[in-house]
């Protein structure tokens, strides 16, 4: 009986979903992140990381007005149209008819539930552009600029649509379909890298964007007994990601702005 009811808490259908702490990214089960004080520490890091983000988009933008590859160009365009809300809820309303279709319950409320954590990403990313009005890095002169409401084309920067969609969506089909996490964890990430290497967001806007996704994506896909617990086992294994993808893009960055090494 204990063991039915552990596997029912942890909303899997067959085996228990919180096995994919070995095969996803951001496994539903980390005992660290369950005490007090990893958390607060964890809130800190992010809050750091995110900062450090922020000193980075300025130069960075400078930096990718000097790059001029057409082929770089349609790379990202391309993986940009697998992110986009269309593709995205074509993607979830696909899985949640096959499971309607042929009967698999998985698949069915995987599907659905896609759909729901897209509209929330939906409606948080339009009242977080709308409220906060950031330029876009092709409005951005400056090393400074105001932020203020606005409903003014190109003043929609922050955040990354395409990224809290994106990791919204795919926090969902991971949650149900553990084997695949990796694989979609990586596409949600290269979707928002190419939004910043088209020019079109800040790495702010798409570490704020995938932090915002996954959060949403955990709550709508969890069971209600351990929704807040998934959230803060989540953040904690995303640390490491943002840290390495800041500590990248500081070292090039660095590179770029000091000149080649002797």
């Amino acid at each position: 009986m204990t063991s039915s009811g552990t596997r029912r808490e942890a909303g899997g259908e067959g085996k228990d979903p919180g096995t994919q702490s070995s095969r996803s990214p951001f496994p539903v089960s980390s005992p660290l992140a369950a005490r007090p004080l990893p958390l607060a520490l964890t809130f800190i890091a992010l809050c750091l990381i995110l900062w450090g983000f922020l000193q980075c988009d300025v130069p960075l933008a400078r930096f990718l007005r000097t790059v001029d590859n057409p082929s770089l160009d349609q790379i990202g365009d391309a993986v940009g149209l697998l992110g986009s809300g269309w593709t995205l809820v074509a993607i979830s309303s696909t899985i949640a008819l096959a499971g309607l279709a042929f009967k698999l319950p998985r698949f069915r409320t995987a599907g659905f539930q896609g759909l729901i954590a897209h509209g929330l990403a939906a409606l948080c990313v339009q009242a977080l552009k709308r409220g906060i009005g950031r330029p876009r890095p092709r409005f951005t002169h400056g090393d400074t600029f105001q932020l203020a409401p606005s409903l003014s084309s190109g003043f929609d920067s922050f955040p990354s649509g395409h990224a809290i969609a994106s990791f919204a969506v795919a926090s969902v089909l991971a949650r149900h379909f553990p084997r695949l996490a990796w694989v979609l964890y990586t596409l949600a990430g290269l979707i928002g890298i190419s939004r910043i290497l088209r020019g079109s967001h800040f790495p702010t806007d798409v570490a704020v964007g995938t932090t915002l996704g996954l959060l949403i994506g955990f709550l709508v896909a969890n069971p209600a007994g351990i929704r807040w617990k998934s959230v803060a086992r989540g953040f904690v294994s995303l640390l490491p990601y943002l840290t390495g993808a800041f500590a990248l893009l500081w070292i090039t960055l660095h590179r770029y702005e000091g000149g080649p090494s002797e």
